[in-house]
């Protein structure tokens, strides 16, 4: 029995053993646990992960720690990111913001997920900071790039230099007389930031009855004669009796379109004259309206005339020296209430933008404030009404929090979403980590787990014994001048042959092996390969689709027929980052370009050209013209591929463009476009039979025009009707052919198209 239970515990114990290894957050596999000084150490890096982690969790790989993200782009691995969430900290009833210099400051509310939000209130205080007020202080509710609070100082004056709508000079060559009391007559005009106006009108009062006055009507559209066009009314000022200006101050600050409006509000009828308004006739115009007094009425748009109406508007200081008052500075009534709800969802705005964490219902709302000097911003005694969306929560207390923007989390690794596990290997040799001589423990941390690893760091004459060093050099250099990356990036260096002749002398010394002493042996072996690459390693690949815009077509290449063949294959571009270490050490990295062409259909007479600058190849294309090179290729089938590499110092893959051209035999392409010109006139031919029996209604005439008038019939009927449905027609069914538009155009030239008719079908 005892027996028994231990054989029991033991397989439990294994049981257990086997599942926390494959729980494990890292595992660490060295390639040996002795590296030459100098070399990065080798080996496999596994990093389990069963959740989204942070963007910047840091992986501490010995003394040097990196950010997760930047491991995962080292090693090529694909990731998609989303946003953190943010997080409300240190709650106070008031936040002091200093400005150093022009910048953003963020802080926080928190507030019940589809809370009804009826008004906000706060205080805020501008002071100096280094002699200096805050200036064109501004706040975004919701950080999502508009603002909903701007204040811009205390007014100073009126500035110098008038607005009016677009279409106004200064002719006023005609008169409109006014009688009544029932239109605005206005001018759309685009007027920037303010909240005060001074507006000027020209016009001459003819009798004792009148009173002309100005209002004010905001033009979202700037189309008032369309629904929605124009709203307000409610800012207005007198106008004197003769020509002059009013001034109007608004609540809120204004910007953008406004339509600015004179109107008589006295009349004892509709037909005496009350005022001579001077009109600008010298052109049509789209910025002058008549509106009615009503304002669920449309404007009609006065195409002819327009009105003299001028705006000034006010200049303001900008500084924030004292408390303002908040209410008066919102960029439109209610903004800063419109922000709050528009975040946390719920009245008009459904979901809006928040995302609580799972199972919570408290949304923290950001608030960037700006100010474009250095200064102090305060903002106090915030109180926010609002009603909870469901009855059974109670309202939280509003606070002020300085605001925790957390960096993007990685959701997915190579299209695996993490919260399902995913496991990334790492190549510990892309991190470059060399140790120096002597005994070491390479130890690991990420997410809180810990892994180690021993291993030793030799000297040259420790670690190698001269036939080791010999069996060293066979094996990588053979594999240098063997087919594969690693040798093709050696031939483009044009090292091939220095890499020959090298191994054939280490070759040589591996029969002395025993007859001379090992340092003489060893410093033979490292004589011979010098500063030749001992290493060649490759990280951070980048692959895409080739996009060709019509300008990366070279005029030494051809023109829009070329751009439009570059449909018949598909271009996949990679980029990786190439480092060649030499066995003392030193290293140097290039850009390793590949360019798949994969062929869409089959193609014949294909030329590949490349065109960029300054780049090493491992097939030299035939110069065109100063970086522009040509491969001739010849026919090829349908999903065959073609590959191109390219090494650069410091170019990418949107330096290099791929291009393909083919030309059809047009001999053949004739034979092709007669066939559809006979096959169009045939059936033609039987519709105009069809006709003649018809009517004429006998046998003998239709046989009779068969007979005698068969032949002039069966011309290309582009040529006898000359009409351009005909012509596109042609051309159409021509290219779906795999007719080129050379040959259509000789044809079509050989039937009588002018030339400028043809060129102008075939850019359609």
């Amino acid at each position: 029995m005892k027996k028994l239970l231990f054989i029991i515990g033991i397989v439990l114990l294994l049981l257990v053993s086997s599942v926390n290894a494959e729980n494990e957050t890292l595992s660490l596999e060295l390639e040996e646990d002795r590296f030459l000084e100098g070399f990065p150490i080798k080996g496999k890096l596994t990093v389990n992960f069963d959740d989204k982690v942070s963007s910047i969790g840091e992986l501490v790989i010995g003394e040097n720690v990196w950010n997760i993200s930047d491991v995962l782009l080292l090693n090529s691995v694909t990731f998609e990111t989303e946003t953190g969430l943010l997080t409300a900290v240190n709650s106070s009833v008031s936040k002091e913001l200093n400005f150093k210099e022009e910048g953003d400051k963020y802080l926080s509310v928190q507030l019940l997920r589809y809370a009804t939000i009826n008004s906000v209130e706060m205080e805020i205080l501008g002071e100096e900071y280094d002699s200096q007020y805050p200036m064109n202080v501004t706040m975004d509710i919701g950080n999502d790039g508009s603002t909903d609070w701007y204040y811009f100082g205390s007014f100073v004056e009126f500035v110098d230099d008038f607005y009016n709508s677009t279409d106004l000079d200064d002719s006023l060559e005609g008169i409109a007389i006014l009688t009544g009391s029932d239109s605005y007559f206005c001018e759309l005009i685009d007027i920037p930031e303010t909240k005060s106006l001074e507006i000027s009108a020209e016009y001459t009062k003819l009798t004792d009855v009148g009173n002309m006055n100005m209002v004010v009507f905001s033009s979202p559209t700037g189309d008032p004669t369309n629904p929605g066009g124009r709203f307000g009314g409610g800012d207005f000022c007198d106008l004197p009796e003769e020509s002059g200006s009013c001034v109007v101050e608004f609540d809120y600050p204004v910007q953008g379109n406004y339509l600015f409006c004179m109107y008589n509000d006295q009349s004892e009828d509709e037909e005496t004259h009350l005022y001579e308004l001077p009109i600008d006739t010298t052109a049509p115009t789209t910025t002058s309206f008549v509106c009615p007094l009503s304002i669920t009425g449309f404007c009609t748009s006065n195409t002819n005339a327009n009105f003299d109406i001028k705006v000034k508007v006010g200049n303001y200081d900008k500084e924030m020296k004292e408390s303002v008052v908040f209410e008066t500075w919102e960029t439109f009534f209610g903004s800063v209430v419109e922000a709050f709800r528009f975040y946390i969802g719920g009245t008009d705005y459904f979901q809006g933008i928040c995302e609580p964490p799972a199972g919570e219902e408290t949304c923290v709302v950001p608030i960037k404030v700006s100010s474009d000097t250095k200064g102090n911003v305060t903002l106090s005694d915030l109180s926010i009404d609002h009603n909870p969306d469901d009855q059974d929560l109670q309202l939280i207390e509003i606070y002020f929090y300085d605001l925790a923007i957390p960096a993007d989390v990685i959701s997915e690794i190579e299209d695996q979403r993490l919260v399902l596990g995913e496991s990334v290997e790492l190549d510990l040799s892309l991190f470059n980590l060399t140790l120096p001589i002597g005994s070491h423990t390479l130890i690991v941390q990420f997410l809180g787990e810990e892994v180690n690893a021993s291993l030793e760091v030799l000297s040259v004459e420790d670690y190698y014994t001269p036939a080791d060093l010999i069996d060293d050099v066979q094996s990588k250099y053979t594999s240098f001048l063997t087919d594969g990356d690693e040798n093709r990036v050696i031939l483009m260096l044009g090292l091939d042959n220095d890499i020959s002749l090298a191994k054939e002398k280490v070759d040589g010394y591996e029969v002395q092996v025993g007859f001379v002493s090992d340092s003489e042996m060893l410093m033979n072996v490292e004589s011979a390969i010098g500063d030749l690459p001992w290493e060649v390693t490759f990280s951070n690949k980048y692959s895409d689709i080739q996009i060709v815009e019509p300008g990366d077509i070279s005029p030494y290449i051809g023109g829009n027929e070329v751009y439009f063949q570059q449909d018949d294959v598909t271009v996949t571009e990679s980029r990786e980052i190439v480092t060649l270490t030499t066995y003392n050490g030193d290293s140097e990295k290039y850009n390793y370009i590949t360019k798949s062409v994969r062929m869409n259909k089959a193609i014949d007479n294909l030329e590949v050209y490349i065109v960029g600058d300054s780049y090493e190849t491992d097939l030299l294309p035939t110069s065109v013209a100063e970086n522009v090179g040509k491969y001739v290729v010849g026919s090829v089938s349908s999903g065959e591929v073609k590959s191109y590499y390219y090494l650069t110092a410091d170019g990418d893959l949107s330096d290099y463009k791929t291009i393909i051209t083919h030309v059809e035999e047009e001999e053949e392409e004739e034979e092709v476009v007669e066939e559809v010109v006979e096959e169009k006139n045939y059936s033609e031919l039987v519709y105009w039979i069809l006709g003649m029996i018809v009517f004429l209604g006998g046998l003998i005439a239709f046989i009779y025009y068969m007979f005698f008038n068969s032949r002039v019939k069966i011309k290309n009927p582009i040529v006898d009707k000359k009409e351009d449905s005909d012509i596109s027609e042609f051309v159409s069914s021509s290219r779906k052919k795999g007719i080129s538009d050379q040959v259509i155009k000789k044809v079509l030239m050989s039937k009588g198209w002018s030339k400028a008719k043809i060129d102008a079908e075939l850019k359609r």
